[in-house]
């Protein structure tokens, strides 16, 4: 709908300015008229044959924005929020486009229109045959839904949106000095490089005035940008779900750091808890045995030790992304629950939050099971803060007597 407004405006620009150049035409008595008039402004009056050269000249006169007199109107809230509008269209889009290509998001968009349209059409004839005895039971819901605070919500925000709306239908309400010939020419080639860099104008297909986007700094502009987003995007995934590179790294490297460990009659992890670094590679371990590389360890132990007791009333969501910000990603290390977990569909219990977790290798948490940690785990991943048993059974839930703490 923009973009049918804005092509009637053109359109409508165009026709005026035709009839403008039309008028201050000679007349053919003239004797000079015709051979004092340039071919582009023959063919602007209609008295020359058409010509894509000049076509593409009328365009860019429309497309200067300066000389149409429209273009020098103030710029209003709601030309910039349309603006705004179109520009992301295009950014979204080139966005998928170089993450998916332009036909598998066109099948995906076209499939999904389907299922939306057929799921429509299959539930509409239900509704109605079941209108009847449906309706009181929506009824008594939305009856028994509302009270005065949701009232008062719903009255503010119909408010809202009616100043709003107001807001953005007055034409006085300008953005400063602009004008729509500041603003809407940067629209253009913003859209002409999506469509070329994300596949979906080729070479072949372009007009005159879109070839030079083929050539020269704009070609490898339109090359090299699409492998930067995909790059940054694979980048963001691996910060949240964690390298899986580095974690196949260390798992290669560490056993051999633990044999070499072994063969120089040292053990990895040391009576005290403290890691053993033989020679200039560090050899350290879970507390089940599992090598590890012995940074990671110190790192579990001090946002164990430091963050964690700042994050005692925290959801179990955020203490997991504390640790991956803190550099213990997922593959590796999980948020481990010292008293066991009542329910493992659910991350809003009682036992989710920060007073009842940890930073767990996961290896440890696999051999736990659904079992209270012991006090020993506790103390070697320095999780002062979480409960604990020193008994040798499996302590099912913390209601059990011998439910302790590391410092008692």
């Amino acid at each position: 709908m923009l973009l049918a407004h804005a092509r009637k405006r053109v359109a409508l620009s165009a026709s005026c300015l035709l009839r403008a150049k039309t008028a201050m035409l000679p007349s053919k008595s003239d004797p000079m008229s015709e051979e004092s008039l340039s071919d582009t402004e023959l063919q602007l009056a209609g008295l020359g044959a058409p010509s894509p050269r000049v076509d593409e000249t009328l365009m860019e006169e429309l497309g200067a924005f300066g000389t149409v007199r429209d273009m020098r109107e103030p710029l209003i809230l709601r030309g910039l929020l349309q603006l705004m509008g179109i520009s992301t269209f295009f950014v979204v889009r080139y966005v998928l486009d170089v993450l998916l290509t332009p036909p598998v998001l066109d099948s995906l968009m076209r499939d999904a229109y389907n299922a939306a349209r057929g799921a429509i059409a299959a539930v509409w004839p239900l509704l109605r045959t079941c209108y009847g005895p449906l309706a009181p039971f929506v009824v008594f819901h939305l009856w028994k839904w509302c009270n005065v605070d949701v009232i008062q919500h719903a009255v503010l925000l119909v408010c809202s949106l009616r100043l709003a709306t107001s807001i953005i239908m007055n034409n006085a309400v300008t953005i400063g000095r602009l004008t729509k010939g500041d603003v809407w020419p940067a629209l253009m080639p913003l859209v002409r490089f999506a469509r070329v860099s994300g596949g979906r104008l080729t070479e072949p297909d372009a007009a005159p005035s879109q070839r030079p986007w083929f050539r020269g700094c704009r070609r490898l502009m339109c090359l090299a940008v699409p492998w930067i987003i995909r790059a940054a995007v694979l980048d963001a995934l691996l910060r949240v779900v964690g390298s899986p590179f580095a974690a196949i790294v260390s798992g290669m490297l560490s056993p051999w750091s633990w044999v070499d460990g072994g063969l120089s009659g040292t053990s990895p992890v040391g009576s005290s808890g403290d890691c053993v670094c033989p020679e200039s590679r560090e050899a350290c371990a879970s507390f089940v045995g599992q090598p590890m590389a012995c940074h990671e360890l110190r790192l579990a132990r001090e946002f164990n030790a430091r963050a964690m007791p700042t994050l005692q009333r925290a959801s179990y969501r955020e203490v997991r992304r504390a640790m991956t910000e803190y550099g213990l990603y997922g593959s590796a290390w999980h948020v481990g629950h010292a008293c066991p977990d009542p329910n493992k569909d659910s991350t809003t219990d009682d036992e989710d939050r920060g007073w009842n977790l940890f930073a767990q290798h996961a290896a440890d948490n696999v051999r736990l099971g659904h079992c209270l940690v012991s006090c020993a785990e506790a103390e070697y991943t320095g999780a002062l803060h979480i409960k604990c048993t020193r008994a040798a059974r499996c302590v099912a839930t913390c209601a059990d007597p011998a439910v302790t703490s590391p410092v008692s």
